[in-house]
């Protein structure tokens, strides 16, 4: 980083610099940013329906095994029980939720395409 003087007040500024904090004339620098990673619809799409069919299947086979835990008759397990009927019905409710979601941008994706066609169409 080198300090170049301002062309039009004079002030030394960093050459880094867009615009000179004395007078506020910029200096023709641009930052460079680092390029978007940009993921497309279909690759969410695909991701949240994987993560929320295995979200769903895992909570309910949890539900599943709870009334296991509840038959070997020990105090301790009755609570392992209920733990495991919560969990693996968050488990299921979240993953419901992924796989809606993945349908809402689907549909989203679908009328936005007969849109631009609709449009096109019109032309």
């Amino acid at each position: 980083m080198a300090l170049i003087k301002c062309t039009e007040c004079g002030q030394e500024i960093s050459d880094m610099a867009t615009a000179c904090p004395k007078c506020g004339k910029p200096t023709g620098v641009k930052l460079k940013t680092k390029p978007k990673l940009k993921i497309p619809l279909y690759l969410w799409q695909v991701i949240t329906s994987i993560v929320g069919i295995f979200l769903a299947t895992g909570g309910y086979v949890m539900m599943e095994k709870a009334p296991d835990f509840v038959r070997k008759g020990r105090p301790e397990t009755v609570s392992t029980a209920e733990s495991l009927l919560w969990i693996g019905f968050a488990h299921t409710m979240l993953g419901c939720l992924a796989i809606l979601i993945c349908l809402a941008s689907l549909v989203y994706y679908w009328v936005e395409a007969y849109q631009k066609r609709k449009q096109e169409k019109d032309k």
